[in-house]
């Protein structure tokens, strides 16, 4: 007998999830003997070493198609779940840990809305940054055991994990050091979105949040008076908070040092804030972590 394919509101692992209620849990019995189960253990942890636990279910009957907790939990925050299974027949499996991670949640944002100077074309905003350590190399064994301090200075900032807030006024790409992060869609408008970007960080960075026209192709080819209303008034709101191996963290925000460029590809131009604009809602659809590729 096997548990598999945990799963939190219908994710693997995600990233982001939006919680504004009670939390499902749905799992899979597989290869079980026995014709029914005489005990299942629904387990949520708020530390990777499943030493705290802050919710849990159990009997004989739980709802592997989605079992229901109400949880209190933190924004921004990693938890782990896991689900433990006894058959009739004395069979006994436990499901692999499942992460999952809220968003924002309630928490007030720290970046502004930013967007082009007035009656100004806006081909997108930049910004450029830098992350001390990020680039060095870590051995977690060496770290337990080193004496040489510089070392462990060093280790200490060895980047962690990234995760990206951002939302737009109309749809828009995200690109971090030249790859695609994300593209947020019309339907996403008021809302933002939960971004990945652990493996993509490193000492010198680039951030762009660029707008998406219906016809990209045919927008280079427009004059200055036949820029469209829309492309002036583009903005952005994002917070990028790197997470850091000693517990420190940075927290890179948009505000009034970005830059847009103009309508002239070398017009890089300060940006305005656009303090008229609405806090941006969570958007009900999450990002899912691999594992393999952040601890």
């Amino acid at each position: 007998m096997i548990v598999t394919e945990l799963k939190v509101n219908g994710y693997q692992n995600p990233v982001g999830i939006s919680l504004s209620g009670p939390v499902s849990f749905s799992w899979k019995i597989e290869q079980m003997r026995a014709e029914r189960l005489m005990l299942t253990r629904l387990l949520v942890y708020s530390d990777p070493a499943l030493k705290h636990e802050i919710g849990a279910a159990q009997g004989e009957n739980l709802h592997a198609e989605g079992e229901v907790l109400n949880l209190k939990l933190a924004p921004r925050t990693r938890y782990y779940a896991k689900v433990q299974a006894v058959s009739t027949e004395r069979e006994a499996a436990e499901s692999d840990i499942a992460v999952f991670e809220t968003s924002k949640m309630t928490e007030p944002w720290k970046g502004s809305w930013i967007q082009a100077g007035e009656g100004n074309a806006n081909q997108g905003f930049l910004y450029l940054f830098s992350l001390e350590g990020a680039d060095d190399n870590y051995n977690p064994g060496k770290d337990l055991i080193a004496e040489d301090n510089d070392y462990q200075k060093q280790a200490g900032r060895r980047i962690l994990s990234g995760r990206l807030y951002a939302a737009c006024s109309q749809p828009a790409r995200i690109l971090l050091n030249g790859s695609p992060v994300r593209q947020i869609g019309s339907e996403m408008a008021g809302s933002y979105l939960t971004c990945n970007v652990s493996n993509l960080l490193g000492d010198d960075n680039l951030l762009e949040i660029l707008p998406i026209r219906e016809k990209e192709e045919r927008s280079r080819e427009r004059s200055v008076n036949q820029i469209e209303s829309k492309d002036r008034a583009f903005a952005a709101i994002a917070e990028l908070y790197i997470r850091r191996a000693d517990g420190s963290e940075d927290l890179i925000v948009t505000g009034e040092d970005w830059l847009y460029r103009g309508e002239q590809s070398a017009d890089w131009l300060p940006v305005q804030l656009a303090a008229d604009r609405k806090v941006p809602e969570e958007y009900p659809i999450s990002e899912e972590l691999n594992l393999d590729e952040e601890g």
